[in-house]
């Protein structure tokens, strides 16, 4: 009964060790990873949150993280003595004027430097001792790791395992009272060990599967935001620390099960109720998280396209002429676009109005989330930036910007140069509610520019003014000391072979210097403003702001081909870089003329 008491409190101290271990994980998230967005423009919850977690535990956890890790070392050297006496228990009996201190120094030594390999496999750290060994890059790593653990496990059992060398420390040969023959007990302990090293690495895996599962459903559902919140990191802290203490604490159980010590058979099948229990705990959390997000969330889904039920790659392509200086660029457009949310990165999908609209009925039919919810707005977004309808693009931007950082920065950031129209200032008009937004320095600035190219010098003053008092530098602004550009317009016509090219679409975007091409995932490839070509071929753009622009015309791959026909791709009056100033607010390009020679 005293040996079962204590393998009870062996168990026990490696699931506070492995709280120990999470709470380690958690400082180090904390001191790289809280945001720091009080400059830009937020929500006044956003505020309240991101100030809570810069002062609160998470913040004290980030700022003392060496206290955390000599705490996180204290509990490794503590776990390390208990693990040890749990293989031998003739470690706890070393006043004994019989036991060859040597031996026990060399055996607890051997000991620390095979339980340090095991621990740096276990976390998934490269093994640099053994790269000579081992290729760099094997087809499967987590083979490699599982290996390595399973052999340092059995190699540990073998060194300092009662049934192993150390034995019962009286002499420097194995105890020759086990009652087995010497082959045979090398091999039963080393098995024992490698079994559970074996054990070890499913937990190790199970918990990396569960975590990063767990962090997916925080980061794009429950944490309420695609931005890091209080909310987010508690769920994360307490789920951290509930993994790694009940995935211990269980290997503890199997550990107690299969010690390279002398034991009867009936002892080691009682011992394995330990682990049973804890395995009888834990395995419906994490099985009823995880089934109850699948339903409700589409966490067992792989993509978005997947979730919504279309496809994810597109099979057409269209054609974008790029007027760019010296050269026109001419580049495939295909038609597919992709949205990205905190962590789920790239999810493509076909691209046209149908499969838009079937995203849109998705994220409808999803009100309490899904963790495509963000990802989703954001295909939609850049699915109609892509398609050059820019209105719609802009309100899907502004309609992310209530729970996007970067989506209403970046529509600050454009309000600048997008056409004045009543719908864009109704956009800017809703980041000034006080009531509802915080706006940082950056974004005061960002706010004053923007109303002085809607034509409002007086409130553009003001909220300089507030920039200007929360430290923003004036100077780097060029917009707010010159004059209100009113009446700008950029006119033109677009033919093929002379036939004017009616019902294309010819967009403005953003010059930037040695631009050879569009990427519509990123911000400078959405469009400044987008129109349709008439039955003469012409296009009007009114009141784009101050700034560089360059032209593009999307045409079908059938008319003008992406990939340069045997005759190649001229263009008679090719616009330069458009610029739009108070020295010349309007600008007429002319007939463009493409020339394609079959």
């Amino acid at each position: 009964m005293k040996g079962i008491v204590r393998d009870i409190i062996f168990v026990l101290a490696l699931g506070i060790f492995g709280v120990a271990g999470g709470l380690g994980i958690v400082s180090i998230l904390s001191a790289i990873a809280i945001p720091s967005y009080i400059d830009l423009l937020l929500t006044l919850k956003e505020k309240a949150d991101i100030e809570a977690m810069r002062t609160g535990f998470l913040s004290f956890l980030g700022a003392n993280i060496n206290t955390v890790t000599v705490i996180v070392i204290v509990f490794t050297i503590i776990s390390f003595a208990l693990v040890l006496c749990e293989l031998n228990p003739n470690f706890l009996s070393l006043r004994r004027p019989e036991v060859k201190k040597k031996k026990a120094l060399v055996a607890v030594l051997g000991g620390i430097v095979l339980f340090f390999l095991l621990s740096l496999s276990m976390a998934r750290m490269p093994l640099t001792i053994f790269s000579g060994i081992f290729p760099a890059s094997l087809p499967d790593n987590n083979i490699y790791q599982g290996f390595m653990i399973i052999v340092i496990s059995g190699a540990l059992w073998l060194l300092v395992g009662q049934t192993g060398w150390a034995g019962d420390l009286t002499s420097w040969r194995p105890d020759r009272t086990v009652t087995m023959s010497r082959w045979a007990r090398i091999a039963v302990t080393f098995l024992m060990g490698a079994v559970c090293g074996g054990v070890a690495f499913y937990f190790f895996l199970l918990f990396n599967w569960s975590f990063n599962k767990y962090f997916l459903l925080v980061s794009e559902v429950l944490g309420g935001s695609s931005e890091p919140t209080l909310h987010g990191w508690q769920l994360l802290t307490t789920a951290v620390m509930v993994m790694l203490g009940f995935s211990f604490a269980i290997i503890a159980g199997f550990v107690t099960v299969l010690a390279p010590r002398q034991m009867a058979l009936k002892s080691r099948l009682l011992r394995l109720i330990i682990p049973a229990v804890l395995i009888a705990i834990y395995a419906p959390i994490i099985a009823g998280t995880y089934r109850d997000a699948a339903v409700r969330y589409d966490l067992n889904k792989k993509s978005l396209a997947e979730a919504v039920g279309i496809p994810e790659k597109g099979q057409v392509s269209k054609t974008v002429i790029l007027f760019v200086p010296d050269k026109p660029a001419v580049q495939e457009w295909r038609m597919e676009a992709a949205g990205s949310g905190l962590l789920v990165y790239n999810n493509t999908y076909a691209l046209n109005p149908e499969n838009i609209k079937k995203i849109e009925d998705y994220l409808a039919r999803h009100k309490d989330g899904s963790v495509f919810f963000y990802a989703g707005h954001d295909a939609v977004m850049k699915g109609y930036y892509k398609l050059w309808e820019a209105e719609k693009g802009n309100g899907r931007m502004f309609g992310n910007a209530r729970f996007q950082i970067l989506a209403r920065m970046i529509l600050l950031k454009r309000l600048s140069s997008l056409p004045v129209t009543a719908e864009n200032e109704k956009y800017l008009r809703s980041f000034t509610d006080e009531t509802k937004w915080y706006a940082g320095k950056t974004s005061s600035l960002r706010i004053a520019e923007a109303f002085m190219h809607f034509g409002y010098p007086d409130e553009a003053k003001a909220w300089a003014d507030k920039a200007k008092a929360k430290g923003a530098d004036l100077t780097k602004s060029t917009s707010l000391g010159e004059p209100v550009l009113a009446n700008t317009a950029v006119t033109g016509a677009i033919k093929l072979n002379g036939v004017p090219l009616a019902g294309k679409k010819v967009a403005l975007f953003p010059y930037r210097s040695k631009m050879t091409k569009l990427d519509p995932q990123f911000f400078s490839g959405f469009p400044i403003d987008a129109k349709t070509t008439d039955g003469e071929g012409k296009f009007e753009f009114t009141n784009p702001g101050k700034g560089e622009y360059v032209l593009a015309v999307m045409a079908e791959n059938e008319e003008v081909p992406f990939k340069a026909p045997a005759g190649g791709l001229g263009v008679e009056n090719a616009p330069a870089v458009i610029a739009v100033d108070a020295a010349a607010p309007s600008k007429n390009l002319g007939d463009i003329n493409l020339v394609v020679q079959k």
